[in-house]
């Protein structure tokens, strides 16, 4: 059964609408940090930020890290976003990106993406109704790859 579609998720036997779901978000106060690891793939970093920009979920923060020359924090940056902050933290690999970034984030729920996924305008909203109606499920997955694999 599929559990996410287009919103609609089933409880049992009852329908959560997508006018429920914003009304849980907007109650609940919800924020997301994202972590963005890049390395000299400033394309692929911009094509991912404009991924997150896109989304309907607008209460995030999106922390770029940059494993590489630097290219990843001047394509993040150009969007003059106040939401997307970037640093470098130069070829330590990308766990240690990774981890750098999560000690960045505001949020207690955190999501991780690279420079070649793109997400859809609603990744963010289905990962938020899985974890509230799976709350012990540790959300994973790519939407796609910019490759379109």
């Amino acid at each position: 059964m599929e559990v996410l579609q287009k919103l609609n998720v089933r409880e049992s036997t009852r329908v959560v609408s997508r006018a429920e779901i914003s009304c849980m978000m907007r109650d609940l106060k919800l924020e997301i940090s994202l972590v963005l690891v890049t390395r000299n793939n400033p394309e692929g970093a911009s094509r991912a930020v404009q991924g997150v920009r896109a989304q309907h979920f607008q209460d995030w923060e999106l922390l770029v890290v940059d494993d590489g020359n630097g290219a990843g924090i001047e394509a993040a940056l150009k969007f003059a976003d106040p939401r997307i902050k970037a640093f470098l933290n130069p070829e330590r690999g990308v766990l240690k990106a990774r981890n750098a970034g999560l000690e960045m984030a505001l949020s207690k729920r955190v999501l991780y993406l690279n420079d070649d996924e793109i997400w859809d305008d609603l990744y963010l909203e289905r990962c938020f109704v899985a974890q509230q109606f799976m709350p012990s499920w540790l959300i994973s997955g790519v939407a796609r790859s910019q490759a379109g694999n």
